[in-house]
């Protein structure tokens, strides 16, 4: 495993809680986006012996990576409404 890895899956949350926090028109189509793309890359990069060898176990480990940055992008959200 790589250090560009985690620093993609790491950067990946941050750009899903700036969307939340910043972002007010369209941040429910970009949230998506943004966790398939760095979710990937840092799949991709961190751990190319998951994609290649268990293409399902790269399916669960980017689901749960989705359902976290889901999770981030609310407390963003959350944190708009507060300020």
């Amino acid at each position: 495993m790589t250090l560009i890895g985690p620093i993609l899956f790491a950067l990946g949350l941050c750009v899903c809680w700036v969307l939340g926090r910043h972002v007010t028109k369209g941040d429910s189509l970009l949230v998506p986006l943004a966790c398939a793309l760095f979710g990937i890359a840092g799949l991709i990069t961190g751990f190319p012996d998951l994609w290649t060898d268990s293409f399902v176990w790269a399916l669960l480990v980017l689901a749960a990576y989705g359902a976290v940055g889901s999770i981030v992008f609310r407390a963003g959200r959350a944190a708009r409404g507060k300020s």
